[in-house]
């Protein structure tokens, strides 16, 4: 997996990497606020990692044949790799979380997945170990999340011909998404009303949340969290 790193920097300046993107205060797409994502950093290997469809899809093709590489020399053990997906945790009614994986069996048959979002990145990988079938999804836009979610009963319907629902459904939770957006905008003043702002101070301190700094130039008003 040459193209998967945890190094923001080589990701970052990868010629063909994808710019995280997210709706701005009018559902505009622009580009997201990265210096939050840097956060996930200190809790590595726990998140933070950059890949590629054509990575992801290398892992997913050694899950589904239990550890061992398309050469056929093993990778991981079969019972070591298969008790990652054993259930340790119930998330909901039909699914299980194991040691980093989950295993979805809403529709029957059980899906493999593990995810991850970051502010304006949003991926999933699935695999169905009952019918060597794998996929992966990733996204750079917000509210991506929604087309992952969804996915993978996407694939399920194309695998085995089911009622389609997915289309409807991604398409109803991204009107919510916006229509939620458009309802707290009416809520805000953007840009900030000069002469409220004026009465603010430079400076502010919370013990549990830490500082803001409130900084004017000219009519714009800056507020900045550390």
């Amino acid at each position: 997996m040459t193209e998967t790193t945890f190094d923001f920097k080589r990701a970052l300046a990868a010629e063909n990497c994808a710019g995280a993107h997210a709706p701005d205060v009018d559902g505009t797409a622009a580009h997201a606020v990265m210096e939050i994502n840097h956060a996930v950093v200190p809790v590595r290997p726990a998140g933070g990692a950059w890949s590629s469809v054509r990575d992801m899809l290398k892992c997913v093709q050694m899950e589904l044949a239990e550890g061992l590489l398309p050469d056929g020399s093993r990778y991981i053990a079969r019972d070591t790799l298969l008790a990652r997906r054993a259930p340790q945790v119930s998330i909901g009614q039909d699914t299980t979380y194991g040691m980093g994986l989950m295993v979805n069996t809403r529709y029957g048959t059980p899906v493999v997945h593990h995810g991850g979002d970051l502010i304006g990145y949003h991926s999933d990988m699935m695999w169905l170990p009952e019918h060597g079938v794998g996929a992966v999804i990733l996204t750079n836009g917000d509210p991506g999340w929604v087309l992952r979610d969804v996915f993978r009963r996407k694939l399920l319907e194309v695998l085995f011909d089911g009622r389609p629902e997915a289309d409807a459904d991604v398409a109803a939770q991204a009107k919510s998404f916006y229509d939620q957006l458009a309802a707290d905008r009416k809520l805000l003043t953007v840009p900030a009303a000069q002469a409220e702002a004026e009465k603010l101070s430079p400076h502010y301190v919370n013990a549990a949340l830490g500082d803001i700094t409130v900084r004017r130039s000219g009519t714009t008003t800056v507020f900045r969290s550390g």
